[in-house]
């Protein structure tokens, strides 16, 4: 059987046309009416889901402009740094619409990747709630990908913001093992669900397990994804599998479907125990994610490291928290040995609760006394400014998604 992505449907051209209009007329001031566009199919949304809240922000709605076929669509995306956004390829790139893939990661049939899209298209939208007057909150200056020319087992992209979002949370990335079987993810998106197909809520449902990982035929994924049953639907593209044992990110959303043509209601083909949906799996593409951190100019926040908006070993702090060992000596951030061996000229030694990498030898030695620590606070990162007006277009009624659907 074949898959269907789960970007949101693109609408036709006459709508791209007053899409356009708007953008014109938002730059002058005006403020058109969302009463007036039409819409188009959608795609999907987290099904049988619950309201997400704030603690998730750093999932975003992508919404991209295609000037070329005529539209407007929809993904999901994830933060990864203030001008860094994670989601899958086939949201920045034109594609075939069916899919199906063998276990070893080769097609069997879809999936054509035939180019990428225009990055300043594409325009991030930030917060909880749909807003019925869209004001983005970024715009794409650069798409990031792979040399892949097919979806299957290469369903994962970036995109390089031309300005940072300010105040941004960003989400904490699993990039060296995969996802395992029968571990519970959580998925979050911005698709339509079974309920309504354009909700103005994004969703989340918990306690998903994982079905299958790796190269499997019968789920046809490939060796860099896995496999999940009801949860996601259109729209729901590129949004993220919450490992929920470490919040960490495990993969992007893909494909999916429960066998059956999609409907009027498009939220039909993703429901019930047949349903099967796909996520491209983070740590197969640990090099190009890798890259696009450093393109970004930020640190990654990895499964088992700091946050890097905090402070590095060396610089002032009043406080522990704000440094990224967790260990402020004498106003300075200072290495932790909880983890990691001391460089040469210190020795792991214990100070306040913590264990540090002081110099010389460990207290007690003739000689030496204990440091003590003082306390440090600090801002988790800079302050960033820039964002990109996008047309109030209304995306209760434009923002469609084409979904991951399984065409039997």
């Amino acid at each position: 059987m074949h898959f269907a992505r789960f970007r949101s449907t693109f609408a036709s051209k006459n709508v791209l046309g007053s899409a356009l209009l708007s953008l014109a007329a938002v730059a002058c001031g005006a403020s058109p009416d969302p009463s007036s566009a039409s819409l188009a199919t959608s795609g999907s949304a987290v099904i049988k889901g619950t309201a997400s809240d704030e603690s998730q922000n750093a999932v975003v709605l992508l919404v991209m402009i295609d000037r070329g076929q005529g539209g407007i669509g929809q993904c999901t995306g994830t933060m990864l740094a203030p001008n860094l956004v994670l989601t899958a390829r086939h949201c920045v790139s034109n594609t075939q619409e069916g899919i199906a893939c063998k276990a070893d990661g080769s097609p069997i049939a879809g999936g054509k990747i035939t180019s990428d899209r225009k990055a300043e298209d594409i325009y991030v939208i930030t917060g909880t709630q749909r807003p019925s007057q869209p004001k983005a909150n970024g715009q794409g200056a650069k798409i990031i990908v792979n040399d892949a020319t097919n979806l299957c087992n290469n369903d994962v992209a970036l995109i390089l913001l031309k300005e940072p979002i300010k105040d941004t949370p960003i989400g904490r990335l699993r990039l060296d093992t995969p996802a395992g079987k029968g571990e519970l993810i959580t998925s979050i998106g911005w698709g339509v669900t079974e309920k309504t197909q354009s909700p103005t809520t994004r969703q989340q449902r918990n306690g998903i397990p994982v079905a299958a990982v790796g190269g499997d035929a019968n789920e046809q994924t490939g060796p860099n994804e896995f496999a999940v049953g009801e949860s996601i639907c259109s729209g729901d593209s590129g949004g993220p599998a919450v490992a929920e044992a470490t919040s960490t990110i495990i993969g992007v959303v893909s494909r999916g479907g429960n066998g059956t043509a999609p409907t009027n209601n498009p939220a039909t083909s993703c429901t019930g125990p047949n349903a099967s949906n796909v996520y491209s799996g983070l740590a197969g593409h640990k090099e190009m994610i890798l890259a696009a951190y450093a393109e970004a100019g930020f640190d990654p926040w990895l499964e088992d490291g700091a946050d890097p908006r905090l402070s590095k070993d060396g610089e002032a702090c009043t406080d522990a928290t704000a440094c990224r060992s967790n260990a402020c000596i004498q106003q300075k951030c200072t290495p932790s040995c909880a983890k990691d061996p001391c460089a040469a000229g210190t020795t792991c030694q214990d100070s306040a609760g913590a264990k540090v990498c002081l110099p010389g030898a460990a207290p007690g030695a003739p000689g030496e006394t204990t440091t003590t620590t003082t306390g440090c606070s600090a801002s988790p990162g800079a302050s960033f400014d820039g964002a990109a007006v996008f047309g109030a277009m209304g995306l209760a009624s434009l923002l469609v998604s084409r979904r991951r659907r399984r065409v039997g």
